[in-house]
């Protein structure tokens, strides 16, 4: 078998679930009902009061975590289809901790008394976050892994660690690539809306600049506290501290000799979609300022806004639509790993392995506007549709999976000299115990030296 198709099978078998019987769906895989109370009309029904909320199925997830998702409390008195119901079991799903989540109304213990009881479901708590095999123009092989435990003990504390090889660029000063993550996080510390969250990071980068491959070396890492505005919403702020040393003749964008970056970084996440995984309604936003300079003690100087909004719609029954926008705006001199890069934008390119450059194959310039000239930019805007069916839900290893066909444009580069162009994507994602599963076209473009 010649060698890029037999990497090409190693890729996919890579990313295909340990039994294929299993895409098949069990009969009593058809999406779920839902629950009768999920009426969503705050006047209908009688009042009632929440004598008394139990919570089952939890046999790792501290009840705590669960408790606090929900939109209703004990001793609350509300109508009986409060749309805040059915609020709160996508509130539990979105935690990431169950493959289900139903809510069940029962009769209290006096008149207009009700228990609301909260079943739900618990997914595998280790998670294989992403698998990275690969081989360009540039880099004859590299790999990687991302593993973690979403829910330690069930303590609702996430840990992860990754790492990625690469061999060395076939350039002039190439030498091999290695990148290291570790990361630990708990979005609610006792059962309060108080999260924290730390990453350490190492990165032995060789930038291609031209022919050459220009060699630096990032140690350090960031940390943060985040807050719960309401059951959708949170609030984060961060200060990463790094020490980067460039040998030699530095890339472009990075000091030569020992430098240092900090820089603090505001965050907002709000988020009301049906589920964190395949979502099939709802909508999410993400907004992140970051800000560094020789106020803060850093030798690099940039002020970076990253705004992004995805909503989707079920336009018919399992047939799901979803529209995502994007911007970016960076001043200042920020360095090369923190400016927009275009593998990152267009998925039918390899985009950055833990910040390190694999490739260095320009983007297709479909439309013939000079895209291909540009790899790294200080703005970015982008904006992509996505056709998605549902093709099952389950209970077993794999509970849902999807088709999906999507298509999208990007502007990558300066202010006064912004470049479009166009990519599309298709195939397969399934939601497993594991983690996300994706089959697709980018997959397999983005992994191969086309």
């Amino acid at each position: 078998m010649p060698p890029r198709r037999a990497l090409a099978a190693l890729v996919l078998c890579a990313a295909l679930p340990a039994r294929a019987d299993e895409l098949r769906a069990p009969p009593e895989s058809q999406p779920a009902a839902e629950p009768e109370l999920e009426l969503g009309d705050a006047d209908f029904g009688p009042v009632v009061q929440i004598e008394k909320v139990v919570v089952t199925g939890n046999d790792v997830t501290n009840e705590k975590l669960i408790r606090r998702a929900l939109l209703v409390t004990e001793g609350e008195r509300l109508r009986s289809g409060d749309p805040r119901f059915r609020a709160s079991r996508f509130r539990v799903l979105a935690l990431g901790f169950f493959r289900d989540v139903q809510l069940e109304l029962q009769k209290g213990t006096q008149r207009g008394a009700i228990v609301l009881t909260v079943h739900v479901v618990e997914r595998e708590t280790l998670v294989l976050n992403r698998i990275d095999l690969g081989t360009s123009d540039e880099t004859r092989l590299w790999f990687g892994l991302d593993i973690g435990a979403t829910n330690l003990f069930g303590s609702g504390v996430a840990v992860s660690a990754a790492a990625v090889y690469a061999t060395a660029p076939r350039l002039d000063g190439g030498t091999p690539q290695l990148g290291l993550r570790l990361r630990i996080a708990d979005q609610a510390i006792g059962g309060t809306p108080l999260g924290a969250h730390a990453t350490a990071l190492y990165d032995d980068a060789s930038e291609a600049v031209g022919t050459r491959a220009l060699g630096y070396r990032r140690v350090g890492g960031s940390g943060g506290l985040s807050f719960d505005l309401s059951a959708r919403t949170y609030v984060s702020a961060d200060l990463r501290v790094e020490a980067v040393h460039a040998g030699g003749t530095p890339p472009p964008q990075i000091d030569g000799g020992d430098s240092r970056l900090l820089t603090l970084a505001l965050g907002l996440d709000y988020d009301t979609r049906s589920d964190p995984i395949l979502p099939a309604d709802g909508q999410r936003l993400v907004a992140v300022v970051q800000a560094g300079g020789v106020a803060i003690g850093s030798d690099y100087d940039e002020l970076k806004l990253h705004l992004r909004w995805e909503g989707w719609a079920e336009v018919a029954r399992r047939n799901i639509l979803s529209l995502h926008l994007d911007f970016g705006l960076l001043a200042g001199g920020a360095p090369l790993f923190d400016r927009f890069y275009v593998g990152d934008i267009n998925p039918l390119l390899s985009d950055r392995k833990l910040d390190l450059v694999v490739s260095t194959r320009p983007t297709f310039d479909i439309l013939g506007r000079g895209a291909d000239a540009i790899r790294y930019g200080d703005v970015e805007i982008a904006g992509a549709v996505e056709y998605d069916y549902q093709l099952f839900r389950g209970k077993k290893t794999i509970y849902g999976g999807d088709l999906f066909f999507g298509v999208g444009i990007f502007y990558l580069g300066s202010r006064d000299d912004l470049r479009p162009d166009l990519w599309f994507n298709a195939g397969l994602r399934l939601d497993t115990a594991i983690g996300l599963v994706e089959i697709s076209v980018a997959n397999v473009v983005g992994r191969l030296p086309l």
